[in-house]
Formats: C-alpha cells, sequence, structure tokens
C-alpha cells in the first residue's frame, strides 16, 4: 500500500510531492511533474465544464482526493489505496494542506520561481503521518556504479530511474543498484 502527497500551483507547477511507502512498492511510480499536470488538467477541466472542483476521484485501485486554496491558487492531492477508511484521509488532506500553507504563505504569494524551499515540509509530513499513525518507510536506492545513495524520487525521471550524479540508467536491482528500506 502507498499514499501520496501533491501540493502544485493551478498553472500545474509542482511545489511539494512525497511518496510514502507503507510497504515496499517501487513499480508503477510515476513521475511528480506529470502527475502535478495532470492534476491541475483535471481542475482546469472541471472548472470550464461545471464551474465546479472536483473533490475525489477514484481511477483503478486507488483513489485521489482534492483539496483546493483559491486564495493562493493551490491545489493539493491525497492518493491512497481504496481499501483504507476514507474520513481518515479526508483529514488528513486538510491537515497537510492547512499546514503546508501556514508554512510556505508568503513564499507561495511571492509566486517565487524557486521550489526548493518546499522540501522543508518532509519533517512536518513525518510528524503528521505519524499523528495518524501511518508509518513511512523510507526507500533508499544505492547505484553500485558510482555509489550515490539517495531516495526514489532523486532517481525518477519519466518511466526510467536515473541516477543524478552520473546520469546512467539503472536497469535491474541487485546487478545496477540496490533498494533499501530504513
Amino acid at each position: 500500500m502507498s499514499l501520496s502527497f501533491y501540493a502544485l500551483n493551478k498553472a500545474g507547477i509542482l511545489l511539494y510531492s512525497q511518496q510514502v511507502l507503507i510497504k515496499d512498492c517501487l513499480t508503477n511510480q510515476p513521475n511528480p511533474h506529470l502527475m502535478a499536470g495532470f492534476f491541475s488538467a483535471i481542475e482546469n477541466f472541471a472548472k470550464e465544464m461545471v464551474n465546479s472542483n472536483i473533490d475525489i476521484i477514484e481511477m483503478g485501485e486507488y483513489t485521489v482526493r482534492f483539496s483546493f486554496e483559491d486564495t493562493n491558487d493551490c491545489i493539493f492531492c491525497l492518493i491512497y489505496n481504496k481499501v483504507t477508511g476514507d474520513n481518515k484521509y479526508q483529514h488528513l488532506i486538510n491537515v497537510l494542506k492547512a499546514l503546508f500553507l501556514h508554512k510556505f504563505k508568503n513564499h507561495i504569494e511571492k509566486k517565487s520561481a524557486n521550489v526548493t524551499i518546499f522540501k522543508q515540509f518532509d519533517q512536518i509530513l513525518e510528524l503528521i503521518l505519524e499523528a495518524f499513525g501511518i508509518k513511512n518507510e523510507s526507500l533508499k536506492i544505492e547505484h553500485f556504479l558510482c555509489g550515490f545513495l539517495g531516495e526514489l524520487r532523486d532517481f525518477q525521471s519519466n518511466k526510467d530511474l536515473i541516477c543524478p550524479k552520473c546520469k546512467k540508467r539503472l536497469a535491474e536491482d541487485g546487478i545496477d543498484y540496490r533498494i533499501q528500506i530504513d
């Protein structure tokens, strides 16, 4: 089971994303920037067609819950497995949205192009997940060729895993790289 949190502006620019691993689930991890564009397109489509926001979409085995902040033109998305309790995740996205906006309100209002500041939300996310009883297992990848060790999202590029240090494509677990779960 996995859980993902995205914060983006209405133009589709990804401000923050985090894939939370509740158990080993490396396969089919989407590119966060493509997901941000997808979520922005859904929101814009809903505004144009029905003059409203979309609150929830079910896609395959996953539920995508949306929360919007019109004042700051932000979209927040939480993706989780359908089999889990929906009320808990409705509350979770509202808490994450409120804390994200509180922490970064000034930065969001300035519409700065520097999105690295939002990485600071990792620690807050960890605390909130712990408060909700969700254990995040940190996934690290070690590239054998150059020795780089980093998080999964450091290596994600479209559908491939690409080492951010040496730019080589990682082909096979155990041969090119090793996965570690903390």
